[in-house]
C-alpha cells in the first residue's frame, strides 16, 4: 500500500502481510488502521528518510521520533535531521498498531 503526498487514510484489513511504503512528496499525515506486526505488516519509511537527508552513517534518532498513546503509535520524520522538536516532514499514525 502506497501513501501519496498529503493526508492519506489507509484501512489495512487484508489479513496481514501488508507493506506500507511512505511517499516523499508533500508533508501530511498517513493514518493507518488495522496495522499488525504480528500479522507480518511492514512500514517502510525509507523514501522520506532519504529525502530528509538520512544515510546509514547518520544517527536515526535525529530523524525519527516514535510516540505511543493508548492503542496507537505515531512515527514522525524530521526534515534535515534536526530532531523531533520541529514540524515533521512526514507523520504516520498507526491506529491499533501496538497490538497484534
Amino acid at each position: 500500500m502506497y501513501g501519496s503526498g498529503g493526508n492519506d487514510y489507509i484501512n489495512a484489513t487484508s489479513g496481514g502481510h501488508d507493506d506500507f511504503v511512505l511517499a516523499v512528496a508533500g508533508s501530511g499525515v498517513e493514518s493507518v488502521t488495522g496495522f499488525s506486526e504480528t500479522k507480518g505488516d511492514i512500514l517502510n519509511p525509507t523514501s522520506p528518510l532519504l529525502a530528509a537527508g538520512w544515510n546509514l552513517l547518520s544517527p536515526l534518532a535525529n530523524y525519527l521520533k516514535v510516540s505511543a498513546v493508548r492503542n496507537s503509535a505515531t512515527l514522525s520524520i524530521a526534515a534535515n535531521g534536526i530532531g523531533a522538536s520541529v514540524l515533521p516532514l512526514k507523520s504516520v499514525i498507526l491506529y491499533g498498531g501496538l497490538q497484534g
